[in-house]
């Protein structure tokens, strides 16, 4: 009887244990926009109010550069954003059409030229940013695209076949079936 009661309380304590410790999720809905605004000479710029919106809702949030002239923004949704720093005694640095995707870690450095607070120096037109912070690859998958690879694996003439970005392959199951039916 004292063997299953222990049995029985360690059973408890264990579902207790699991129940009480946060689930690690294994995908995120968030990003991180970093950088570092500097002057046209290269020095940083402390203390600059930088400023991350988004251009499809209109939410800004707001953060101050470090003593290293650093910002950070965490938990960003993906969309669109205009990214701008502005300091008295500068004109003011933006950065239009950010593209912040799911689970990238994006870096947007920003240079401010001496100015009035009411000049802009407006960045357009770049190339998409690449992300140099982290060894990370992710790739945002669109609904057109499970749609595609899920039709082709209900097919019955294309279920021994693998596809795979730029290529199209027979499986290794298809080949030991085949080599099974040839005996």
């Amino acid at each position: 009887m004292q063997v299953f009661a222990r049995r029985v309380s360690l059973l408890v304590l264990i579902f207790l244990l699991g129940a009480a410790i946060p689930r690690a999720s294994a995908q995120f809905d968030t990003a991180s926009v970093v950088g570092t605004v500097k002057d046209v000479s290269g020095a940083i710029v402390p203390d600059a109010k930088v400023t991350l919106t988004n251009t499809q809702t209109g939410v800004s949030v707001i953060r101050a550069t470090s003593g290293d002239g650093n910002y950070e923004f965490n938990t960003v949704r993906p969309g669109i954003y205009l990214v701008s720093a502005e300091k008295p005694g500068f004109s003011i640095a933006l950065m239009d059409n950010v593209e912040v995707q799911v689970a990238a870690r994006l870096r947007v450095d920003l240079q401010m030229a001496v100015g009035q607070l009411s000049e802009r120096v407006v960045v357009t037109g770049t190339s998409p940013l690449v992300e140099t912070d982290t060894s990370q690859r992710s790739q945002v998958i669109s609904g057109g695209h499970t749609g595609a690879r899920s039709s082709t694996s209900r097919s019955p003439s294309l279920r021994h076949w693998v596809v795979c970005d730029g290529c199209i392959r027979r499986s290794a199951a298809s080949s030991a079936i085949s080599a099974s039916k040839r005996k």
